[in-house]
């Protein structure tokens, strides 16, 4: 399905609803129907190093448009996030991420979550539908304490189209489930690449959060079978471990750390030409000879690779002249050969914890809270890639010097964005 039918499927979508729910009476004062929103405006600019070439700068404006429908009725709960964005750079270029080999389209529509669950008893309820893992675990101390993805940012950052169930009892919440990058009849966004969603692919996750006082624990499992162009490719499990500690109603000061682990079992050699074809380009025709010729580059192989990853950060509100304000700051690292379902995106403006970073990031934010609706954010992230994964297993890796593509080995990044929330 092309993105123009995309498009008029989510209109439909959101017609439909819209009009059913105006004919049962339902509005945003019915405790049933809750309709909120944020719209966000933003300026990047951002530096590239380059060991093989000269350094590159570029800059970007963007804006989003998240809009949210919550109904809750009896047994039966239903969740739609319709997502928006556009984008505009010097020159008529398009934005293109490290982690991708297509270029972002300009503007696009599509869902981040559209689902339906239904209650059998007090704590246990079943659902099916797209389910949202972006904006997730601790991604609220950022920015105004707005989170809304399942599980942990830094561990999986896309949407399942999924079946699962969950399990709450007292201050213990639950998730269990099966889904799939893969394409489906919805568009949910571009975070993951497509050489990996079309078909065959699927993940198994699990994950609790439980609140005791001030402190919040997440814990989540995850195994990823995944495909490359319905090519067999890999396993990747993943294991990851949240704490926060917010004392921000008294001290204003809040603290959160993860932990995480990863196994990548690499099995690709039957998607050999398939990955040829989509990195090597014009040149796939003679993958054979240059992976000859620089070996240490490709991982068309059967082997583990074992790695791992931390985060902490901590924000602190306070107030100068009766004016709101707030900072984060964070500190990612990773060892070995780590491995995760966080690509990174242009959508959320937070790109420090993708997969890639090789060995470590810098995220820092300075808030203005301008009214309970509006605020202004400016943000730096620096990151590095003394490694570049190889060509068929990214969580393998080699030197970025000795990479035959573009060697990139730090970033930096200074953002202003602007939220509106409704």
């Amino acid at each position: 399905m092309d993105k123009i039918h995309k498009l008029l499927l989510v209109i439909l979508i959101a017609s439909v609803l819209t009009l059913n729910l105006m004919a049962e009476g339902i509005d945003n004062t019915d405790n049933n129907m809750n309709f909120s929103g944020i719209m966000n405006l933003g300026y990047g600019y951002g530096k590239g190093n380059f060991l093989n070439k000269e350094n590159e700068t570029k800059e970007i404006f963007t804006s989003n448009l998240q809009l949210n429908a919550d109904y809750e009725n009896d047994d039966f709960y239903f969740q739609s996030t319709l997502f928006g964005y556009a984008y505009t750079m010097p020159n008529n270029e398009k934005a293109h991420l490290m982690n991708y080999h297509d270029e972002y389209e300009k503007q696009d529509v599509f869902f981040r979550s559209l689902y339906g669950s239904y209650k059998i008893n007090q704590n246990l309820s079943v659902g099916v539908g797209y389910l949202a893992f972006s904006n997730s675990t601790p991604s609220k101390y950022s920015n105004d304490y707005i989170q809304d993805g399942e599980g942990i940012y830094m561990l999986n950052d896309n949407t399942l189209a999924a079946a699962f169930a969950v399990y709450k009892e007292g201050n213990s919440r639950t998730i269990v489930g099966i889904g799939t990058i893969d394409e489906t009849f919805i568009d949910t966004g571009m975070y993951i690449d497509d050489a990996l969603r079309k078909g065959g692919a699927y993940t198994i996750f699990a994950i609790n959060t439980y609140n005791y006082e001030k402190f919040t624990f997440t814990s989540e499992f995850l195994y990823n079978s995944l495909t490359y162009e319905k090519k067999d490719l890999s396993d990747v499990y993943q294991f990851g471990f949240a704490t926060a500690w917010d004392d921000s109603d008294n001290s204003g000061w809040s603290f959160y750390n993860v932990l995480g682990a990863s196994i990548y079992d690499n099995h690709n050699e039957d998607a050999k030409e398939a990955i040829f074809k989509n990195v090597l380009g014009p040149k796939a025709k003679y993958g054979d000879y240059i992976m000859a010729k620089h070996p240490d580059n490709f991982a068309i192989e059967n082997k583990k690779y074992y790695g791992a990853a931390m985060l902490w950060g901590f924000r602190k509100d306070f107030e100068i002249g009766r004016q709101e304000f707030f900072t984060t700051a964070e500190w990612f690292h990773t060892f070995g050969d780590w491995s995760s379902g966080n690509q990174g995106n242009i959508y959320l403006c937070q790109d420090n914890q993708v997969f890639n970073v090789r060995d470590d990031s810098y995220y820092v934010t300075l808030g203005y809270i301008i009214n309970d609706q509006a605020t202004v954010r400016l943000a730096y992230t620096y990151s590095e890639y003394d490694e570049k994964g190889k060509i068929g297993a990214p969580s393998s890796t080699v030197d970025t010097e000795d990479y035959i593509g573009p060697q990139i080995n730090k970033i930096e990044i200074m953002r202003i964005m602007f939220s509106y929330k409704f």
